[in-house]
């Protein structure tokens, strides 16, 4: 009897507070579109093109506007990571800002000079260093001294273990720039669409 009563007095703020469904105006998807995606409501407003990354074995497509970060390496090895200027029908421009010289430098590419996108930020180096999970490597040895009375020093695989799990530990600080890219071949293509 106590339980009923504590449902009755938990869902009945709840159903009183609730809108009715049949009073609800319905947003228009436009809207919607124009307030969470703005780059992708006026391509398809001014009916311009834009880019696809296109996962075959998948089904997911990636979609880049005009004015959207687009990280590449070209087949040249030089990586790219700024705004897309324009995009034509077989072609797309970045726009790049050159510090040396201090001026705004054009790029156009065609879909066959591209040979991977990135899906975050590239970064050049690899994190490594003492964290909090550096301790991790010691653990082993801190088990084997309390529990089995082996002292860290006269244990000959000690060593072996922290290398292994320093090692695992510098894979999972780096996993972003470890899993980053995806080279376009046959299942991973780029393509320009055109919005209708």
């Amino acid at each position: 009897m106590n339980f009923k009563k504590l449902l009755v007095l938990l869902f009945l703020p709840l159903m009183t507070l609730a809108q009715d469904p049949h009073k609800k105006e319905a947003v228009p998807v436009e809207k919607l579109l124009e307030k969470n995606n703005a780059t992708q409501f006026k391509t398809i407003q001014d009916k311009k093109n834009f880019l696809v990354v296109d996962h075959l074995k998948t089904g997911r497509r990636v979609r880049f506007y005009e004015g959207d970060v687009f990280r590449f390496r070209t087949k040249e090895g030089v990586i790219f990571q700024d705004e897309i200027w324009e995009i034509s029908d077989s072609t797309f421009t970045i726009l790049k800002y050159d510090e040396s010289v201090r001026h705004l430098e054009y790029f156009t590419f065609g879909m066959n000079d591209v040979e991977r996108y990135y899906k975050r930020p590239v970064r050049k180096g690899i994190r490594h260093g003492i964290s909090w999970t550096s301790t991790a490597a010691l653990m082993p040895l801190a088990y084997d001294w309390v529990y089995f009375n082996i002292e860290p020093w006269k244990n000959p695989n000690s060593i072996k273990g922290i290398l292994i799990i320093q090692a695992a530990l510098t894979l999972i600080q780096n996993r972003d720039k470890f899993f980053n890219s995806r080279k376009f071949n046959d299942n991973v293509r780029l393509k320009v669409f055109k919005a209708l």
